[in-house]
């Protein structure tokens, strides 16, 4: 599994435990809508750190890309930080 299927699953993830919760909020059962809410919650999180996972790599490589190939373009990927 590639960094950006899983975080298309992660997300796809938080969404089948939000409808969930929504589910169990209309029945009235607060700890099964509490319980799909939290874990929506943490594959939302999961997610967003995954994304942020994927722009570091990116950046990583533009310096590692630049550095090999000119100072100055060093200097420019640095500006963007």
């Amino acid at each position: 599994m590639t960094l950006d299927e899983t975080i298309k699953h992660t997300e796809e993830l938080a969404e089948l435990n939000e409808d969930q919760a929504r589910v169990y909020k209309e029945q009235g059962d607060t700890m099964g809508y509490w319980s799909y809410e939290e874990c929506a919650k943490e594959h939302r999180r999961l997610a967003g750190w995954l994304k942020e996972l994927k722009e570091k790599r990116k950046l990583i490589s533009k310096i590692k890309r630049a550095y090999e190939s000119d100072v100055y373009e060093l200097e420019d990927v640095m500006n963007e930080l």
